[in-house]
């Protein structure tokens, strides 16, 4: 069995936040620009283990919040109640780190919304 892995390409990560998302946390404050806040980015990404193999070559949205330390918290697959599904991405996503979202340069929450192709390892 090929072993799976997660790739998240710059597409991917250039929408790291749904518009909703984004509008829902940033835009309702007025004072709140485009130099003030920034996204939460990718600095470690874990490849899940044990993926079932119906799953290669398909694209899976999670959800979860990026905590204040770049921690991802309440993880969440979205439109998918797949428990193998869930149990091969949710450990390797909890594992990933970021570098966390500010406003004025304080780190803050962020709920994120991402799309993940997940593709055989070559």
């Amino acid at each position: 069995m090929n072993k799976m892995k997660m790739l998240v390409g710059a597409a991917l990560l250039s929408g790291l936040l749904s518009t909703s998302a984004f509008a829902a946390g940033v835009a309702n404050d007025a004072s709140a620009t485009e130099a003030a806040y920034t996204k939460p980015q990718p600095a470690k990404v874990v490849s899940p283990e044990g993926l079932p193999r119906r799953y290669l070559d398909t694209t899976v949205k999670v959800a979860f919040t990026v905590d204040e330390k770049g921690q991802p918290r309440d993880i969440t697959l979205v439109g998918r109640k797949d428990r193998d599904l869930a149990r091969s991405l949710v450990p390797a996503i909890a594992q990933w780190r970021f570098t966390p979202a500010t406003k004025d340069g304080i780190p803050v929450a962020q709920r994120v919304v991402m799309p993940l192709k997940l593709v055989a390892d070559t």
